[in-house]
């Protein structure tokens, strides 16, 4: 069928079919406490501030790879383009350009 020849054309993980925002992070507010940090391995408690990574294509859509804000570090000059970014609370923009301030002078040293 024509939408089974559009998904096969849309599995790479540079053609994906759900937008990430630039580079492929997203940032949202936890909606659970399941997720697990891929850098410390530690849980994310329900509603603080997460970071995810989109790592591929999954039968359901992106996979994710979440951590905790502090935990992930990159580069983004502008978090507005961020997927979620305008779904966040006030708290957790703060923190957010907080957190993309210290990553910007880190990688300058």
């Amino acid at each position: 069928s024509d939408s089974d020849s559009e998904n096969s054309e849309n599995s790479n993980f540079g053609e994906m079919v759900y937008p990430m925002g630039i580079d492929g992070f997203i940032c949202e507010s936890a909606k659970s406490s399941r997720a697990e940090c891929k850098k410390c391995y530690k849980k994310i408690d329900k509603l603080s501030l997460r970071i995810g990574a989109a790592i591929g294509e999954g039968r359901w859509g992106p996979m994710i790879s979440w951590h905790h804000v502090e935990c992930i570090a990159f580069n983004i000059p502008n978090p507005k383009v961020m997927e979620g970014y305008f779904e966040l609370s006030k708290e957790h923009r703060k923190i957010l350009k907080q957190r993309l301030k210290i990553c910007a002078s880190e990688k300058d040293d």
